[in-house]
């Protein structure tokens, strides 16, 4: 296999370097915006550096020399089944099995701790973040994704284990039965929760409840496979350094409608992803998509429907890629 980096002002710019150095099969490893030029950190520009692979036998190919034969290792191959059988697309997967092939030369055994070390380096670039500070936290995501269970589950863990002060705003205004839901919620934890029909009222609710440590602000299901992501949804982060959006995500969705409802969001807009509706399913097809596809943190899992118990905090990075890794076995898939 072939790798090489390259520098770029936009991604349309590098998609064009790539494809001409190394041809249309490239596949792009590892995306870093840097800034370069300037004056004593002014007036510095953005670039784009990265890196990209592709397969050595397309290669020579393409030059029209003889290549030798080629093929992947047993360590390899199997590693590729276990993503395919759990939906991983095709571009993910030889992403992902030219990570393999370059961390196998480095003693791996078997199979399953090939994976695991792929899964390392995709997952570690993940950017770090503690939301313990954070002041607002916004919960987007398709329909039926599970996010009002979600916010109650997260403001209950800052009630109880952090002794947080809370409140809800809801915007899920849409929904039969939503609000009535959240304030249920909101009374078992001795909660206010106010009502936002517009982006004014969130912002006028936001006002309002300024001594609370935390508020958690409950978005409308949109489905983001046909429409943009709601202006209101970070209206607050316009002026609040401390707000973030958490997009959720539920594990039983197929793994290419996952990745056009992140695009159809935006991922500059995400802080944080959300996975629930762990318990539902046992692929992880749609977890290894969203991670490799996001340089976001995972800030919680939930299992179920039980408000506080079914959800995991700020799971590490160890325990995603067990999660991720838990039906391969070693040496077979």
């Amino acid at each position: 296999m072939r790798i090489e980096k390259f520098q770029a002002q936009t991604m349309d710019e590098a998609v064009v370097k790539i494809r001409a150095a190394l041809g249309p099969d490239a596949v792009i490893l590892h995306t870093k915006e840097q800034m370069v030029g300037g004056w004593f950190g002014f007036f510095g520009r953005k670039q784009l550096e990265i890196t990209a692979g592709a397969n050595e036998e397309r290669d020579a190919t393409l030059r029209g020399n003889v290549p030798k034969k080629t093929h992947q290792s047993s360590n390899v191959r199997q590693f590729k089944e276990y993503l395919e059988n759990h939906g991983v697309r095709k571009q993910t997967r030889n992403k992902l099995c030219l990570l393999a092939g370059m961390i196998e030369q480095q003693g791996v055994i078997n199979a399953r701790e090939l994976g695991v070390k792929t899964l390392q380096v995709v997952f570690g670039q993940q950017k770090a973040m503690s939301f313990a500070e954070k002041r607002v936290i916004t919960i987007a995501g398709p329909t039926g994704v599970g996010k009002t269970t979600t916010i109650a589950k997260l403001a209950a863990d800052a009630v109880f284990h952090q002794r947080k002060r809370v409140a809800f705003i809801t915007a899920d205004t849409y929904r039969i039965a939503a609000v009535e839901q959240l304030k249920t919620y909101a009374g078992i934890l001795k909660c206010p929760v106010r009502v936002a029909y517009n982006a004014k009222e969130l912002i006028d609710h936001y006002h309002a409840l300024s001594d609370f440590d935390c508020l958690f602000i409950d978005t409308e299901g949109r489905n983001y496979l046909r429409e943009q992501a709601i202006s209101s949804t970070t209206a607050i982060q316009a002026f609040d350094e401390r707000a973030v959006v958490f997009l959720a995500l539920s594990l039983t969705a197929k793994p290419e409608d996952l990745i056009q409802t992140i695009d159809s969001f935006g991922r500059e807009a995400v802080d944080g992803v959300v996975f629930t509706k762990m318990d539902e399913t046992v692929s992880r097809g749609s977890m290894i998509e969203a991670m490799n596809a996001l340089e976001v943190p995972c800030v919680s899992v939930t299992m179920g429907q039980n408000v506080p118990q079914d959800l995991i905090v700020r799971p590490d990075r160890d325990r995603l890629i067990e999660w991720a890794m838990e039906g391969m076995k070693d040496g077979s898939s």
